[in-house]
């Protein structure tokens, strides 16, 4: 058995130089790509989620503007058939929105006295939603079971 302490050396390269080229490392060009990508990837997360809370924002906004015009639907509908009443200042200012309703004239739906509501929210931000009801008053049953009541139904919703 032989041992040798000789270090094999790899013979000259082409070009006459006696260095050796290693290709366990990355170039530098190779790093550069590598940010280049990285970087457009976390931009793009960054403004998927800047959307994504804006649209989280929009719709939170649209929830509580839909629940203050049903909210001012429900005060004329429980107001009674014919003496339900906007109010007086118009529109109201409840923080950033603002809430203004209209009330139709009387007409007949099918031979039972009706009148359509419409109440429209706006907040600050540009965003808008209408809510538009037709409130009827049908009159009681003959045998007297049924007491005359107001129905409610969503007519059209509408956001921007």
């Amino acid at each position: 058995m032989t041992c040798s302490l000789i270090e094999q050396v790899p013979p000259p390269a082409a070009d006459g130089s006696s260095q050796q080229r290693s290709d366990a490392g990355f170039s530098l060009m190779e790093v550069v790509v590598a940010l280049a990508l990285l970087t457009f990837m976390i931009t793009g997360i960054f403004y998927m989620g800047t959307i994504s809370t804006g649209a989280n924002t929009r719709s939170e906004d649209e929830a509580a503007a839909v629940a203050l015009a049903i909210d001012e639907i429900e005060q004329l509908k429980n107001a009674g058939f014919g003496s339900a009443a906007c109010p007086a200042t118009q529109p109201e200012s409840l923080g950033i929105y603002s809430r203004t309703c209209t009330i139709g004239a009387q007409y007949s739906l099918a031979g039972v006295p009706a009148e359509d509501f419409t109440v429209a929210v706006q907040w600050t931000g540009g965003g808008s939603v209408s809510l538009s009801t037709t409130l009827i008053n049908p009159p009681s049953m003959s045998s007297g079971a049924l007491e005359q009541f107001s129905t409610v139904a969503v007519k059209s919703w509408s956001s921007q």
